[in-house]
């Protein structure tokens, strides 16, 4: 029986999708004791786990003690079995399904990794197992894609296998809460569904929720993420209005934030990245659209956030101005590529249009990202020194801790001391600079005198 096979972690367990989610979902399985297989179709990302490329990925998995991280990865090691063999498959008892849900180019939801690997296990699947779907998927998705997919098997959801969803809630780089921490929210498409696989993540997590349906634990990702849309786009919207009025959007939050209740900070950027954000508003977006229903609250929140990085060009021309440069034939420094800072993740990095709006004025744009060789068709600088040095503006996207680490300041005063400075981060201390330079802060009023 499956229940005693997890109680006895005798149980094999595959995760489909080695990628941001499933590579450190397989390892937190294969750390505590459960034989895996980590599956992925991609050679090249199975290669780079084999040789610790990515790495930095567990995080979020591994102790910050040597030793302990030693005995963590060797635990690791042993357990998990790196495959793109769908013959492995065969020997799995639960699949976990954490293949990436992007976004068409008109916006609508792209399952075809959802449904190729569903189909993949709909060969492999037997009479007792238990499939959990992580992806992201708007509400209602597990039973009307998944669920028929899986019955080609010739067995029947919530009958002969149990069948739940588990939105996966993973916050790359962030070293407080570790996805044993962070509670799992469960369902399923029956009570022993729900019942299995809480079973399951409690012997990995720290805390499973169980909820009443597929559908109320595919809508809390979707209500999570959704929270975070629209109030970024809030501040975002301020920060504009703000730094229009005379007010700087950053000392007035941190005034917001000393409230006890009923005020949670966000902070203006150069636009939203990531895989959840930019694309869950639309994944709703095209279900509401379905049913007959506008969801017109979440498609601005949506537009708000896509249009900041033009914003940001607009700040960067507007800057240059000011000193009597245009953003034809100016040069640039960009530093940061990734979405955010101190993660190596690139997907919907808001940095991208950044970049590719300055290539289309100027030839002299030259990006560094310490994590990153990424340029989106700009010249990549070896060093931070190289990069700045003599630019007429310098563009900081990304507030990584290796730029405070290396005096950021100092080296904009040495090597361009002429230049303008635009910061999306609120990261440059624009009192160290030189009076000749000028900062522009997003969502800060220029200062009298500029």
């Amino acid at each position: 029986m499956l229940t005693q096979k997890i109680k006895d972690k005798t149980v094999t367990v595959a995760v489909l999708g080695l990628g941001h989610v499933g590579y450190p979902m397989s390892t937190l399985f294969g750390k505590n004791g459960f034989q895996t297989i980590g599956y992925d179709i991609n050679t090249q990302r199975l290669n780079d786990i084999k040789q610790g490329k990515v790495l930095l990925e567990l995080t979020s998995i591994l102790p910050t003690d040597e030793q302990e991280k030693q005995k963590a990865l060797a635990e690791i090691k042993k357990n998990v079995q790196l495959s793109n063999s769908e013959e492995d498959l065969k020997n799995a008892d639960v699949y976990v399904v954490d293949v990436p849900t992007p976004l068409k180019e008109n916006e609508t939801p792209n399952l075809v990794f959802l449904t190729n690997t569903c189909k993949a296990i709909s060969m492999c699947l037997k009479k007792g197992n238990l499939v959990v779907v992580e992806s992201t998927i708007y509400p209602g998705a597990t039973e009307e894609i998944v669920k028929p997919i899986l019955e080609e098997s010739g067995l029947e959801a919530g009958k002969d296998f149990y069948l739940s969803f588990s939105p996966e809630r993973i916050d790359p780089g962030n070293k407080k809460w570790s996805l044993e921490l962070i509670p799992k929210i469960v369902g399923g498409i029956n009570k022993e569904s729900v019942d299995v696989a809480c079973l399951l993540f409690s012997k990995i997590v720290a805390k499973v929720v169980p909820a009443s349906s597929l559908q109320v634990a595919e809508a809390t990702k979707m209500v999570e993420n959704l929270f975070r849309s629209v109030n970024i786009a809030l501040i975002n919207d301020l920060s504009k209005f703000f730094e229009k009025m005379g007010i700087d959007t950053w000392e007035t939050i941190a005034a917001a934030s000393t409230k006890p209740f009923g005020f949670m900070p966000h902070y203006p950027g150069p636009g939203v990245g990531g895989h959840c954000i930019p694309k869950d508003p639309f994944y709703l977006l095209y279900k509401a659209r379905k049913m007959g229903m506008n969801l017109e609250f979440v498609e601005e929140a949506a537009a708000v956030n896509k249009n900041m990085p033009l914003y940001v060009v607009h700040l960067i021309e507007d800057t240059l101005k000011m000193q009597n440069k245009s953003l034809r034939g100016s040069s640039f420094a960009v530093l940061g590529v990734t979405y955010k800072k101190d993660v190596l993740d690139l997907r919907r990095t808001p940095a991208k249009t950044v970049i590719t709006e300055l290539c289309k004025f100027s030839k002299d744009v030259v990006t560094f990202d310490p994590m990153t060789t990424e340029s989106y068709g700009a010249k990549t600088g070896k060093t931070l020194e190289e990069t700045i040095k003599n630019k007429d503006c310098i563009v900081l996207l990304a507030d990584h801790a290796y730029f405070k680490e290396n005096n950021l300041e100092d080296k904009i005063n040495k090597l361009s001391p002429n230049c303008c400075v635009v910061d999306t981060r609120n990261f440059v201390d624009e009192t160290k600079l030189k009076a000749s330079i000028l900062c522009r802060c997003l969502g800060k009023p220029v200062k009298s005198g500029q």
